[in-house]
Order: C-alpha cells, then structure tokens, then sequence
C-alpha cells in the first residue's frame, strides 16, 4: 500500500469542509467557553499532562504505552494541547486517528472544530520502512509551523510485524531510535503512543524508548479480584522519578463519546 510522503503538501491536511456531529447528547459546552478545567476529569493527585508538566513546551519523548486505549488516551492528551494555540504533526502508523473525536473536544472548549483540525496535519505509514522514512522528513515539514507537537500513533505497530525478520526490524528500530532523539536535541516534544502486540514477542521497543523518555506512562487492565471489584484500566506515570501518579480509567469512560482528557 503506498504511503503518504512529505511532499507537498508535507502532511495531509485533516478535511474541514465535512461537519463532524457530535454523538453525545450529554455533550455541553463550558460556561467560560474556553475553560480547560472544565474538560478535565475530577483526576488525583494529578492529571498525565499536569505531571508530565506538558504546559512548559519541554522538548523530549514521551512515551504512553501499554493496552490499545493509549491510541485514543493520547489523541485527548494531543488536544488538550492543541487548545492552548500549537499545532500537530500527526504520524499515524495505526491508521486511528479520530477527526470526530478533536470536533468533540474543540466543541466542549467552546471553539470551532475547524479552528483546530486547520493546525493539524497528518500523514500514515504502513510499514517499518516508510515510519522510518517520514521520521527522518519532520524538520522539514515542520519549518512552516511554530514549535509543533509531533505526535506518533502506533508507531511501532509495524516493526512487530512477524513478516519482517527480527534482524531487519532492529536494524530499523535502531535508526528509527537515533531520529527520534535527534529531533529531541533539535527541539521537538514527541508524543508516543505505543500499544502491546497482540502476540509475545522477543522485539522489546518500548524498553529500549523508555531510557530515553523524559515522561513514561503505562495503561494496563485491571481485573477485579476477591474483595476487589473494580475494573477498569489503570494509568500509571512511570518517569519523571518521583511523580509516581497514576489513576483507573473505568469502562465507561474507555468507550463513550463524552470528552475525557488525561
């Protein structure tokens, strides 16, 4: 299948022209019309982007990984950005990301989806070679936008494939690594969302990502157990060291439409 390249345009603009309706008749918008806090769930001690201190522009990579909800986890943490006047540089090598779910948001903040879709830029990879070869085109993707979020969904979903030799895929993952960090001394803050493989698997990526991240969070299900009947995923801040946070996402708030932002 042949990928979208950073051509011209660089990334595929996400289509604005359509109206993308809100599912959610509980869906209201805010009485400030752009209060953040409003969007934000009643979290303790603290929210992923408070810990992850993501207000301070902080270039480095941080890496979400764990059960498939951190593809959707991490487009609402990506939003919550996007309110606050950036841009995003969308690399989808899952193909999930969810224009329905920024309208929604934008909507909640009080503002027009269009607003936000129009600083959003996507483009799809759909194997090991060609994630590879749109990391190493951002910088130049990125010289018409200021200080832009660059957002990487699934993007190790390919290097799990078993179709490519385990050899190739680290030879890959190796120069995919060595991008991913010199983008990071050039100034870039990375949002990585990194589902498990559906298999075990001798690949282990996302150890080799987490000496490197500035924030690490994982999501995990949670059971319920004898004496214990809460169920749900938990979210759990790993790095910075001491921000040991963490929270149980329940069920319901995995599947509905109704905003949730980390």
């Amino acid at each position: 299948m042949r990928n979208t390249v950073f051509s011209s345009p660089a990334y595929l603009p996400v289509p604005v022209s359509a109206e993308y309706p809100v599912k959610s008749s509980k869906l209201t918008m805010s009485a400030s019309g752009t209060d953040l806090q409003a969007l934000a769930p009643a979290v303790q001690p603290a929210t992923l982007y408070e810990a992850w201190q993501m207000e301070k522009s902080l270039s480095g990579i941080f890496l979400l990984y764990g059960h498939s909800h951190v593809l959707r986890l991490s487009q609402k943490l990506a939003c919550r950005i996007l309110l606050q006047a950036e841009s995003l540089l969308v690399l989808d090598g899952a193909n999930v990301f969810d224009p329905y779910l920024v309208a929604e948001l934008s909507r909640k903040a009080g503002r027009e989806p269009k607003e936000l879709l129009r600083r959003i830029r996507v483009s799809r990879s759909f194997t090991c070679h060609q994630m590879l070869s749109l990391i190493r085109q951002v910088e130049k993707a990125a010289k018409q936008w200021n200080n832009p979020l660059l957002v990487l969904l699934g993007p190790l979903t390919a290097f799990y494939d078993e179709s490519v030799p385990s050899y190739e895929a680290w030879t890959l993952f190796r120069s995919f690594q060595k991008e991913l960090d010199r983008l990071t001394q050039a100034g870039f803050r990375l949002l990585l969302a990194c589902q498990q493989p559906a298999a075990t698997t001798g690949r282990t990526f996302v150890k080799r990502l987490q000496s490197s991240a500035r924030g690490v969070a994982s999501c995990r299900r949670v059971e319920p157990t004898v004496g214990n009947t809460v169920s749900g995923l938990r979210v759990q801040v790993e790095k910075p060291i001491g921000a040991d946070r963490g929270w149980l996402i329940q069920p319901e708030e995995m599947f509905r439409r109704r905003p949730y932002l980390p």
